[in-house]
């Protein structure tokens, strides 16, 4: 390890100017006024010798222990990882005062024309009207998006506040918004009752308000009015293409509206194949009384694409041919809507055309720069084609545009993990957890960090303590968190377990195969890669170019024994998604081609394939070929020794 790298990450040069300052003010101050106060000549000298002597106590203090945001901590021995990268360790420390001073932002620092839209309440107690409510809520979030001097805070972030006993400066504070708007929605019939008030989040002054008793076709007049009364209240002047934009009705049936809104209502209210199709049957029905209706047409491609990517939904030649007939006809409606670009690029990314999708990205971003999804999906790209720097750029813009918005600060961090900048990613994490305690991939997140990052597995097992207290029931996430910690510890009774409840929440999660057979239950492991084997070959008539599908075909022959077609599936994964064509991807291929040469018995080409992963950033580290048993039959072998050797030397080097 590096000592001056090491002194430098221990903080203990700015103790030592630190100390040498303070020291030299005592001098200053006891060579002017020790005469003066009567002391004897040597009380000068005495002095000196005590800030000599108490130099080496100051270093030896500030090497032991470390000032955080919540006090002083002993402070952590470098591992091999961090000893590297100090340059990280930097950045930790100010993404950690950034964190601590989160809940309580600095009011000099809000945008004077920031605003939160907080879910307007329904005085109807149905499940429809809720619809028409949580719909009316994020129209006036895009129109008010549609003002360039606003800066408004996306649906995700002020959704957490309905139902809220918190008062206006609370959210706020939280939020780091001057305005708010709130207001109530009411519909009898063909009648609707929209009030709306804006109010100062720092002192409760009312700006604005206004109540709207009219015909339930009129609520897009309605609509843009609220967002030129706003956009006046807070002084800002309209540009006549902004009051085009704000003028704009997507559609003049009502009843397609509706079914649209109830579209939107399961797209972002239910993340699962079922809540997806349902948002996919509602835009259907909003197409058939509506043939013009260009909005649906392209959130119906983008929604079918969801169903499409994910690889146990509905990755079928019915659905791409569906996600391209949406798009062609919102193509043919509304080319350059920012909606129908967006599901351009969903078409393009299907296709693998990544490239293509970066422009289209850039495309919906210059037509509308406030949105932030577009700029991770973009970030993203950027990741997968390898442009890193051009990635981490994507993913702090979107960050600025909305700090609120949980995906935006998970992707950060699982970028600065894949890239081995634990720290960077730890850091990040923990300032998403504060606004987000109770989402289950925060702790998958931490353990990975604990785990990949530092192999350290009493942290790992007290993040999951407090996860496993705090959350009644475990989805996915959590589950997969406590299998890997059981995995690693080798607790394998508990990892099996964990592995079954995965398997009945991810039906592709093969690895319960893996488990059964390390537990020495080798007819059940067989049966069930038996199992996986022909629910992917099912998915492959459907699909056979399909990558996944191939290397994970072929991870479940290499567990029933049968090595040329394990071998040969796993090699088409890697041919099919190469490295060269998605990074993110391609290293997962070739993690997947080492794990079947495991299986199989070929250690050497297993770990050939491993010197070929390791020569650019990805999933694995040193600590989880050190922890994870499926490594095990390699460890007595040279090459993998050397391999961990050469691994530490160039961590978080990419």
């Amino acid at each position: 390890m590096n000592i001056f790298k090491e002194l430098k990450r221990r903080k203990a040069f700015k103790a030592a100017g630190l100390y040498a300052v303070v020291a030299w003010v005592l001098i200053q101050i006891g060579e002017t006024t020790f005469d003066s106060l009567g002391l004897p000549g040597w009380a000068l000298t005495l002095l000196i010798v005590l800030i000599i002597a108490g130099f080496p106590i100051a270093m030896i203090f500030a090497w032991i222990f470390d000032r955080t945001p919540t006090g002083l901590v002993r402070t952590e021995s470098a591992t091999d990882d961090e000893s590297g990268d100090i340059e990280g360790d930097a950045n930790e420390e100010q993404l950690l005062e950034e964190m601590a001073g989160d809940s309580q932002p600095d009011e000099s620092t809000k945008d004077p024309n920031s605003i939160a839209v907080l879910p307007f309440t329904s005085l109807n107690k149905s499940e429809d009207a809720e619809v028409i409510s949580d719909g009316i809520t994020e129209n006036l979030l895009t129109h008010l998006a549609k003002i360039g001097n606003l800066k408004v805070v996306s649906r995700t972030s002020v959704m957490q506040y309905k139902n809220t006993t918190k008062t206006i400066k609370e959210i706020g504070n939280e939020l780091s918004v001057t305005s708010i708007l709130e207001g109530s929605v009411q519909k009898s019939g063909d009648r609707i009752r929209i009030t709306g008030q804006l109010i100062n989040a720092e002192n409760d002054e009312h700006l604005w308000a206004e109540s709207y008793d009219r015909d339930y076709i009129d609520i897009f007049d309605i609509q843009s009015d609220v967002a030129r009364k706003i956009a006046h209240a807070l002084h800002t002047t309209l540009s006549p293409e902004e009051i085009e934009e704000l003028e704009e009705k997507p559609t003049s049936n009502m009843e397609a509206y509706d079914f649209y809104l109830k579209g939107l209502y399961f797209w972002h209210t239910t993340v699962s194949k079922e809540g997806n199709q349902r948002a996919v049957d509602m835009f259907a029905k909003a197409i058939d009384l509506d043939h013009g209706f260009a909005l649906a047409y392209a959130r119906s491609c983008i929604v079918s694409g969801a169903l499409y990517f994910h690889i146990n939904w509905d990755r079928t030649p019915e659905r791409l041919e569906l996600v391209e007939h949406m798009l062609e006809k919102a193509m043919e409606l509304a080319p350059h809507h920012p909606l129908v670009v967006h599901a351009q690029a969903t078409v393009s990314q299907i296709k693998d055309d990544y490239k293509g999708t970066v422009e289209l990205y850039k495309k919906a971003i210059e037509a509308d720069p406030k949105n932030s999804e577009a700029v991770e999906f973009l970030g993203r790209l950027h990741w997968a084609l390898g442009d890193w720097e051009k990635a981490e750029q994507r993913f702090i813009q979107a960050r600025k545009i909305d700090p609120h918005e949980f995906s935006h600060g998970n992707i950060l961090s699982a970028f600065y993990a894949f890239h081995r900048r634990f720290g960077e990613a730890e850091a990040v994490i923990k300032k998403v957890q504060i606004r987000y305690p109770e989402e289950q991939h925060v702790y998958l997140m931490l353990v990975k960090i604990a785990l990949a990052g530092h192999g350290d597995l009493e942290k790992a097992k007290e993040i999951l303590a407090k996860a496993n207290d705090f959350i009644s029931k475990p989805g996915s996430a959590l589950l997969e968190a406590n299998y890997l910690y059981s995995l690693f510890n080798k607790e394998m009774g508990q990892a099996l377990e964990y592995a079954r409840q995965c398997k009945a929440t991810q039906e592709s999660f093969w690895l319960y195969g893996y488990t059964l057979e390390l537990v020495g239950r080798t007819d059940e492991a067989k049966q069930e890669f038996e199992s996986m084997k022909n629910y992917y070959l099912n998915l492959l008539k459907k699909n056979s170019e399909d990558a996944i599908l191939q290397s994970k075909l072929g991870l479940c022959y290499a567990g029933m024994g049968e090595t040329e077609l394990a071998i040969e599936h796993g090699q088409k994964g890697v041919k099919l998604q190469p490295v060269t064509l998605n990074h993110i991807k391609g290293t997962d291929r070739i993690h997947d081609l080492a794990q079947i040469y495991i299986y199989c018995g070929d250690k050497q080409e297993a770990i050939e394939q491993l010197e070929q992963l390791f020569k650019g950033p990805n999933r694995e580290t040193h600590w989880t070929l050190r922890l994870n048993p499926i490594y095990d039959s390699l460890r007595d072998e040279k090459r993998f020794q050397d391999l961990l050797v050469d691994i530490s030397k160039t961590a978080a080097t990419f």
